[in-house]
């Protein structure tokens, strides 16, 4: 095969090539991966039938005087290798058995002894009972006490699984973080064990049979897509499906009926919801009512079959369905060549979801395959259907299970909603359209492999991860410090749900807390606590949720979440044998939306798919894409240092931070709002490195100076955690340290909060109290007449810092602002008479300040005065225009100045640009 640098890979021989549950494995690659690993000196892969049917078994040697243990190559080949290509054993042998002509004889390796971990038998009837359980769920042929079940391949939809199997075979309460906390065998067992000594039995009743012969009602899941499709019948948002490519020979007849064997086996396929007397129901037809459309395109040029095939599966994607009549399941065979056929398939979400399209995508196989040969189905009698699982599931929610889990996530989301608000390409409409795109990418094996190992040593699984790098991404994009991401759960609590098909699926609400000294390592934890208990009340229904809190609701977004993350490893994407052919998924998803964005990850071979679908009307495609690109610098990141604290994490590529610094070179005329004011004001310094920057009481800084002054200081702030959207209270008397101090906190990236020295003391501790700043730099003056501080703000008095302060380092720091964050937060006059805090952002203020040095052509050689309290609203534009255009700054000292002074310093300093009040200038005119 190509490999990405255009080399060919050598991979093996067809002839041993095989075939294992139904994907295709060549051996010769797993044993090149085997003998890359160190220490590996021979290595052998082949396929052997065990109690479990076929497994992979992997032999190798150790090279002289290494130690090479099984399970250490089996972890590192899991980071390598798809789940399906890791031998489920490795035998160590001391010599490769070889033929007499000195190849290697296959037939002369051992059986394997089936072990793991070190093997430890269970022993007691309960640990039997549950190493069953863990066997049949995970598919492995054997468990010890010392397995771990994420090592066995365990992850959150099996976790489920295995938590109601358990549950239905000791008739015992067992809460879903059981399996997370306790992830040994044994220890697995000691849990269940001390519930069943506890007394406590479960309340879980079994799902019965109904009564067809009366209205059945909705399901909760099914009730709210209902309402939806009644509010916007022809939205094909809820639709579901996708395209298959089918290489080899097809029986058709026998696939249609296989087809239609499997739409009369689950009810739910041939089920609508017509109203009876207002009130929606189930009705169950007796027939499929489904007509498989054929269209032949083989005598199509390949580029126009192409294109038709396309715009079939498009329209299918994008055509509603009438949830009233039916049927709620569309399928089309497309003829593309004699040995290549093409099945569209297409239903609405109120009749399945992903793990259903799973056994849709299994069973067909198995009743074709069996038609194929004249067999009658294979497949066990369903002894429910979804329609009992909807009675059953209202019957437990209204006697008490309700009200225990919105409980729980009343308290956790709390009474306050706040709406996620992203940088956008356009203003959110007042009615969203449901109209949304997709942008495509992937995680690289090497990342891959990064993620796996990473999610192994920290207990974390795959969307624990996912989730938190989201969330990371959307704090650093927002500002915002209580974020909500949205999050799919399977919802299948009872063993008797694992088979059927339909609409399980539950959404939550996730709720994560982040700040910028928060470290990586708090993060996962939260999100882990918040997954897992999540986990535990998977089952209040959402509309149940949103009706109970309240939020404020809007045609414009989603109550209560805007963004939502999923990591999905269905089978049924993957490629594989069927019957001859070669069955290969396509995704050709309907280019709708019900979110701002939604984060989907699956599980594909080496890598990981990622796949961004967002509104159009709120987002354009290269602002996702450089979305994406954060997101993978972010996710490397929080792998490379779990200590490191989330406002330390390079965000922007090379490219981009080496754009903010060159991006002084603007049009005549142009708006911006992709800048960050420190990136501006370093490009000066590098430009003018010795050209005169800043004056006050006869000092003078160069601009090298001041850069390098600030540096120090941003990285002694940065070590103090200072971050994006961290506000720093700055109280200096305007000197060098003042502005130093400015730039400093820009640079940590920090907003600051300008608190003048002379303002009443009252006032000033309304805006420390107000503003939420964590940290005061000031002085031992103004600290000793501000007396104690709120709770939670520390001091920092830069007097007493500077032999510390001189240690570090004078070079820039990684550039981690976006153009969206706070700059700074300045007090105005409030209308209620106490002042009002209003935040300015960096491409704002930025913006702002290259207009005017446009407008007023400012240049290097200009000199202005700056006159302004620090807490004047125009104080910050006249102190950074003269700074961001290579001029020189003059300060003029705290007190008052009359205007004699005033105009004595101008002299002196050879001003040429001066901003004040037109009052005050027509007493400088005087003297001037």
């Amino acid at each position: 095969r190509w490999a990405a640098d255009g080399a060919l890979e050598y991979l093996g021989r067809l002839d041993q090539q095989v075939k294992l549950r139904g994907f295709r494995v060549e051996p010769q690659e797993i044993e090149a991966r085997l003998l890359a690993q160190p220490g590996v000196g021979h290595a052998a892969v082949l396929v052997r039938e065990t109690a479990a049917g076929p497994q992979l078994i992997g032999y190798y040697t150790a090279e002289a005087g290494q130690d090479v243990q099984a399970e250490r190559i089996k972890s590192a080949l899991t980071l390598e290798l798809p789940d399906y290509m890791v031998p489920a054993q490795l035998v160590r042998l001391d010599s490769m058995p070889l033929s007499p002509s000195g190849k290697l004889d296959r037939r002369a390796l051992p059986e394997p002894q089936w072990q793991t971990r070190e093997h430890v038998e269970p022993q007691t009837d309960l640990q039997k009972q549950i190493a069953a359980v863990w066997r049949q769920v995970l598919g492995v042929p054997r468990v010890g006490l010392r397995d771990d079940f994420f090592e066995l391949g365990g992850h959150s939809l099996l976790v489920t699984q295995t938590i109601s199997r358990v549950r239905q075979a000791c008739d015992i309460d067992l809460p879903l973080r059981a399996l997370f906390e306790a992830s040994e065998l044994g220890a697995f067992v000691e849990q269940v064990q001390a519930i069943q000594l506890s007394g406590e039995r479960s309340s879980l009743q079994p799902i019965a049979r109904v009564d067809r012969s009366q209205p059945v009602p909705l399901s909760y899941s099914q009730q709210r897509m209902w309402f939806l499709w009644q509010m916007e019948p022809d939205s094909p948002a809820y639709n579901v499906g996708g395209m298959a490519r089918l290489n080899g020979v097809l029986d058709i007849e026998r696939f249609e009926a296989a087809l239609q064997a499997l739409i009369l086996r689950h009810e739910t396929l041939r089920t609508t919801f017509p109203s009876v007397n207002g009130v929606a129901c189930q009705k169950v037809s007796e027939q499929t009512g489904l007509r498989v459309q054929w269209q032949d395109y083989s005598a199509l040029p390949a580029e126009l079959r192409q294109q038709r095939l396309q715009a079939l599966a498009d329209s299918e994607a994008h055509q509603p369905f009438d949830l009233e009549t039916g049927p709620l399941l569309r399928a089309c065979l497309v003829k593309a060549a004699d040995f290549e056929h093409y099945f569209v398939l297409t239903l609405h979400h109120i009749v399945t979801e992903g793990w259903a399209m799973d056994i849709f995508a299994r069973e067909l196989g198995l009743l074709y395959e069996a038609f194929l040969q004249g067999k009658p189905s294979p497949l066990e009698p369903l002894a429910v259907q979804y329609l009992d699982y909807s009675v059953w599931q209202r019957q437990w929610m209204e006697a008490g299970e309700r009200q225990r889990q919105l409980d729980y996530w009343t308290a956790q989301l709390g009474n306050e909603h706040p709406l996620l608000e992203l940088p956008a390409d356009r203003p959110r409409p007042a009615v969203q359209s449901h109209q949304g795109e997709l942008y495509r990418f992937d995680l690289n094996p090497e990342l891959a492999a990064k993620v796996r190992a990473f999610n192994a040593r920290n207990g974390l699984t795959l969307f624990m991860t996912m989730t938190a790098t989201l969330a990371g991404l959307l704090y650093r994009y927002s500002g915002q410090n209580d974020l909500r991401i949205g999050a799919p759960v399977a919802n299948r609590i009872r063993p008797e749900s694992e088979g059927l098909i339909g609409a399980f699926l539950n959404t939550q609400v996730l709720r994560v807390q982040l700040d910028g000294q928060m470290s990586v390592a708090q993060l996962f934890e939260q999100v882990r606590h918040t997954v897992i208990e999540g986990q535990s009340h998977q089952d209040l229904p959402f509309d149940h949720l949103v009706e109970a809190l309240q939020p404020p609701r809007s045609a414009a977004y989603n109550p209560l979440f805007q963004v939502m993350c999923n990591v999905q490893r269905w089978e049924f994407q993957q490629s594989r044998e069927l019957a001859g052919m070669t069955v290969d998924y396509l995704v050709n998803d309907a280019r709708a939306t019900k979110f701002d964005l939604n984060l989907e990850v699956t599980e594909l071979d080496h890598r990981l798919g990622c796949c961004l679908t967002y509104s159009t009307d709120l987002f354009d495609e290269p602002r996702i894409a450089q979305m994406a690109e954060h997101w993978l610098n972010l996710l490397q990141a929080l792998l490379a240092d779990p200590q490191q604290r989330l406002s330390e994490l390079p965000l922007l590529q090379d490219d981009e931070r080496q754009q903010l610094l060159d991006s002084l070179g603007v049009e005549a005329g142009e708006q911006r709002l992709d800048q960050c004011i420190h990136s501006l004001f370093a490009e000066q310094a590098r430009l003018r490195a010795d050209a005169p920057a800043l004056t006050f009481a006869g000092e003078t800084l160069s601009y090298a100076e001041l850069d390098a002054r600030a540096n120090q200081l941003a990285g002694m702030l940065r070590q103090r955690g200072v971050g994006p959207q961290v506000r720093v209270g700055l109280a200096l008397p305007r000197s060098l340290d003042m502005v130093v101090g400015l730039l400093a906190i820009l640079k940590a990236g920090g907003a600051y909060v300008p608190l003048d020295p002379e303002y009443p003391l009252e006032r000033l501790h309304y805006m420390i109290e107000d503003s939420g700043v964590g940290l005061l730099l000031s002085d031992r003056a103004l600290f000793a007449a501000l007396g104690e501080l709120p709770a939670g703000v520390a001091r920092w008095c830069l007097e007493d810092d500077q032999p510390l302060l001189a240690s570090f380092s004078t070079d820039e720091l990684p550039f981690i602002s976006l153009p969206q964050h706070q700059a700074y937060l300045i007090y105005t006059s409030g209308s209620t008479g106490k002042p009002k805090g209003v935040v300015v952002s960096h491409g704002e203020i930025a913006m702002h300040c290259q207009a005017v040095i446009r407008r007023f052509d400012m240049q290097p050689d200009d000199c202005e005065l700056h006159f302004y309290s620090i807490n004047f609203d125009a104080a910050t534009e006249r102190l950074l225009v003269p700074l961001l255009s290579g001029a020189r700054v003059v300060l003029r000292a705290q007190g008052q100045w009359d205007a004699e002074e005033i105009c004595t310093l101008i002299r002196q300093q050879q001003v040429n640009i001066l901003g004040f009040t037109p009052r005050y200038g027509s007493q400088l005119a005087q003297w001037l």
